[in-house]
């Protein structure tokens, strides 16, 4: 998959963005970051919020790139990790990219910190096409 320089910026954006709202202990409210906008969904839930941030980008058939990101878990050899994911894509490809930022939570007594590097998860299906 042929990335574009303007991709990679919002991918990276929209996880830095990510990350800095876990960063401080609080909830990631799940948003999407187009070139020009970015629109947070708040619900009763977690997980409705994040539905309805999924129908907001498959309806997004005017932009050429759009990043969705939220909170969530990432299991890696049966161990669980906290992580920010963002998912990008650009109009003109066919998938798009599952990026995720794995951390540990701010605690009492206990700091943020970032686990490795961010990296690709999946490559999922472009919902505009």
């Amino acid at each position: 998959m042929q990335q574009n320089v303007k991709l990679n910026d919002l991918m990276f954006k929209a996880l830095d963005h990510g990350v800095d709202s876990v960063s401080g202990g609080g909830a990631l409210v799940p948003f999407v970051m187009t070139e020009t906008n970015l629109q947070r969904f708040v619900a009763s839930t977690l997980e409705e919020s994040k539905e309805q941030a999924d129908k907001y980008l498959v309806g997004l058939k005017g932009e050429p790139l759009a990043a969705l990101s939220y909170d969530g878990y990432l299991t890696i050899e049966g161990k669980k990790f906290s992580a920010v994911f963002t998912k990008v894509f650009d109009l003109n490809q066919e998938k798009g990219i599952l990026l995720a930022q794995r951390y540990e939570p701010k605690r009492f007594l206990r700091k943020f910190k970032l686990i490795g590097n961010p990296a690709a998860v999946e490559h999922p299906s472009n919902p505009w096409r």
